[in-house]
């Protein structure tokens, strides 16, 4: 893998360094992808210059990098896990609530030419095949996403109601990971191999591909990849603006929703890490 087929994004937005949670994963000749960190919404772990929610994404990151070239993704993301209970203790296959986790979007070139990818929770892909038609994988993390905000709609945010709601709402939620009828993520649970999306396309199948974290787009653009004419203008605005201008885009979306609401805070855009993967 020559670094003329990979083009890089990273961004902290308005994340201080100290708590940056995504990661890049670019170890040549075959795998790219992006890491997403998710903090357990009950947080008893004392303050650290590394965060449990980072600890665990170095260790995806390592575990990529120190991987034969030859591993397939579902093996590689088995070791992952299996770094993480070694490292970390049992994992959340305990209680997801307290323990962190990461959302995932992996490449790996195979020895035919040909592009497996394996994804899970809000870290996607966007996928362009040679005969020009698109497809993203699935934001599995949307629904529960969506039933958290409604539980807080109304309420002032950071107020205390707003915590009560939240600490009672969003445990039940945290718990469904790896579970039926929740999401994937990396967390150190084998039971993650149930619930991600693995797909491996043969040689000149797919064009290029993108990977990105949830930070990337708005949520509503998010949402909007379930059609293919989204995707489609997705990779527009990628020739068009790059991933720099398509976040730009994000933030004067987020911005614009500031002033429409009721509540003025000051937006925030988080941090987005992107990579795109050119096959021709």
């Amino acid at each position: 893998m020559s670094e003329q087929r990979v083009v890089f994004f990273h961004t902290l937005g308005d994340t201080h360094l100290e708590r940056a949670e995504d990661a890049l994963v670019f170890v040549p000749p075959s795998l790219v992808g992006v890491l997403d960190g998710s903090h357990p919404i009950i947080d008893n772990s004392e303050r650290e210059p590394q965060s449990p929610t980072q600890r665990l994404v170095s260790i995806g990151v390592a575990t990529c990098q120190m991987a034969d070239p030859s591993t397939d993704l579902r093996s590689l993301v088995a070791q992952i896990n299996r770094r993480i209970r070694e490292t970390m203790g049992n994992g959340g296959s305990e209680d997801q609530a307290v323990f962190p986790s990461a959302a995932f979007a992996l490449g790996r070139l195979t020895a035919e030419g040909g592009l497996e990818i394996l994804q899970g929770g809000d870290s996607l892909v966007a996928v362009e095949f040679s005969d020009g038609s698109c497809l993203a994988t699935p934001n599995t993390v949307f629904k529960h996403t969506e039933e958290c905000q409604e539980a807080v709609r109304g309420l002032e945010p950071g107020s205390r109601e707003w915590h009560d709601v939240r600490a009672r709402v969003g445990p039940a939620i945290q718990r469904r990971i790896n579970k039926p009828g929740g999401w994937p993520m990396l967390n150190g649970d084998d039971a993650v191999e149930h619930y991600w999306l693995h797909r491996v396309f043969g040689r000149g199948v797919v064009r290029r591909a993108l990977f990105f974290t949830d930070g990337l787009l708005p949520l509503s653009a998010l949402k909007a990849l379930e059609r293919e004419s989204n995707v489609k203008k997705l990779f527009k605005a990628y020739d068009d603006r790059g991933f720099e201008g398509i976040y730009e885009s994000t933030k004067r979306h987020a911005l614009a929703e500031s002033k429409s609401s009721s509540n003025k805070r000051t937006p925030y855009v988080g941090e987005a890490t992107a990579i795109a993967l050119n096959l021709n």
